[in-house]
This record gives structure tokens, sequence and C-alpha cells, in this order.
């Protein structure tokens, strides 16, 4: 939602946010992360996995990656993976 977005990046009320800021790398690394959740959502968890790792490796801080990337590989069969995350 955009309050999440707006207290994740000090944004205030009013004042356009989306994308706004972020180094090209940041920028793929949150795109990458959205794809890979639609993927996911869609039955694709291969290839959502694919796509949040790349993710991960662009923006490694990022907790909303992290978790996006723990679902996908739950989903694709690798719960030794996702909870691996939680020592990254």
């Amino acid at each position: 939602s955009d309050t999440f977005y707006r207290k994740k990046f000090h944004v205030r009320k009013g004042e356009p946010f989306y994308l706004r800021d972020l180094t090209p790398k940041e920028s793929l690394a949150v795109y990458l992360s959205q794809l890979g959740a639609i993927y996911n959502r869609a039955g694709r968890s291969d290839q959502a996995v694919e796509l949040l790792e790349v993710a991960a490796a662009a923006s490694p801080s990022d907790p909303e990656i992290r978790t996006n990337l723990g679902v996908a590989l739950r989903s694709a069969g690798r719960p030794e993976d996702a909870a691996g995350l939680a020592d990254r």
C-alpha cells in the first residue's frame, strides 16, 4: 500500500514517491521482486525464485525481497533454502 512505501522511503504525504531517488540497481531489485511475487502467485515458482535471487543479490538487505524469496522457495519445494534465508 502507499502507506507502507511512504514510511519505508520516508516520503511526506502529497510528495510523489514511486521509485523516486532509487539507484538503477535498487529500481531493478524492486521490479524483479514484484515480478517474482506475481510469478509465484501464478504458480511459476521456479521462475519466481530465479528472479527473486537476482533481486536479493541486487538489494541484499531489503526485507520485502527476502520475504518474497522465502515464500517462492517454499512454493518451489525448497523449504530448507527458505529457512536458510534467516541465517544470511
